[in-house]
């Protein structure tokens, strides 16, 4: 006889699948073996969501269920708090009170004239107002006039070349050095050194003229003080100060009649310093008329002029060049 058994898998719940174990009855205890419950089959989805196991149940012990993850956290956007405007203060500001502004009336008000402060001219009987000091001054061998003085009518060899403007009055100024004194004819200005004709500052310098004995050197420490114009009258062919018509008339104007320069200067239709273009000739000015001078031949003519020579002595050599400008 065979007694027909379910073996109970001793580490699970279910049983072996088809599995039967046959065996004699001989050797197979006569005991009754109570029926063997069998668990219907459990769904593989508990299982895998929960499993006990034998051995932690034999301790007591039971298995927990895995927490859920969390749900992501939903960052909530950034609320930048809005900044309170800030007012600029206040600045109290002061009610300008004018008064009242008059109505115009019919009659305009008279206005004073303002006075006329002439010029005060100097007489070759006066001491120059141009005044004196210390000084160096330097050589200059090349004949210059910026107000227009012809070089043809005057002493070419002192002449002073300042660096501010020639007056209407004080054009005459003595230089002294050495024990020796010129006097110059301030007619030209420079860019801020003293320069005087190269002969003069020989002759301070050496005692001798530059032509006879000519030297070369830097500033010449001197002592200077403006004097009255007639001692500069040798320096000036017939004593009258020869300006070109064409080119001085804003400094002959602008002098006045009543100066010095408007009672002793003679107005030339020579167009430049040398004496190289232009008329000898004598020309005549009527401001009531015109404020042109009037000549024989055409105010400003270029026309070539021989006879009447400006000599320089060169610097150091002495020697003389006739200038062409």
């Amino acid at each position: 006889m065979y007694i027909y058994t379910t073996v109970v898998a001793a580490c699970g719940l279910g049983s072996l699948p088809s599995s039967i174990v046959s065996a004699p009855a001989s050797s197979i205890s006569t005991q009754a073996v109570a029926p063997v419950y069998t668990a219907p089959p459990v769904s593989s989805a508990v299982v895998s969501s929960v499993t006990v196991s034998s051995a932690t149940a034999a301790a007591g012990e039971f298995y927990q269920k895995p927490k859920e993850s969390a749900a992501p956290k939903v960052e909530k956007p950034l609320v930048v708090a809005e900044q309170p405007k800030v007012e600029p203060p206040k600045v109290e500001t002061s009610t300008l009170v004018t008064s009242a502004i008059p109505a115009p009336t019919s009659t305009p008000p008279v206005l004073k004239e303002t006075p006329v402060v002439k010029q005060v001219q100097s007489t070759s009987d006066k001491p120059s107002s141009g005044g004196s000091g210390s000084v160096s001054v330097t050589p200059h061998d090349k004949y210059s006039s910026s107000i227009g003085v012809l070089g043809c009518k005057v002493n070419t060899n002192r002449i002073a070349y300042w660096p501010l403007w020639p007056s209407c009055n004080d054009l005459c100024v003595k230089v002294s050095a050495n024990g020796r004194s010129v006097t110059l004819l301030h007619i030209d200005t420079s860019g801020g050194a003293h320069d005087i004709s190269y002969d003069a500052w020989n002759y301070l310098y050496t005692g001798n003229n530059a032509t006879s004995n000519p030297s070369s050197g830097g500033g010449l420490a001197a002592t200077y003080e403006f004097v009255p114009m007639d001692q500069c009258s040798d320096i000036l062919n017939d004593g009258q100060l020869p300006l070109m018509a064409a080119n001085s008339m804003g400094f002959y104007n602008g002098c006045g009649a009543d100066s010095w320069v408007g009672k002793n200067s003679k107005l030339w239709n020579i167009q430049n310093c040398a004496c190289t273009l232009g008329h000898n000739e004598e020309c005549k000015l009527d401001l009531s008329v015109s404020n042109q001078a009037s000549c024989p031949h055409q105010l400003g003519d270029n026309a070539k002029l021989e006879g009447l020579p400006v000599v320089d002595i060169e610097y150091m050599t002495g020697k003389e060049k006739v200038a062409v400008q």
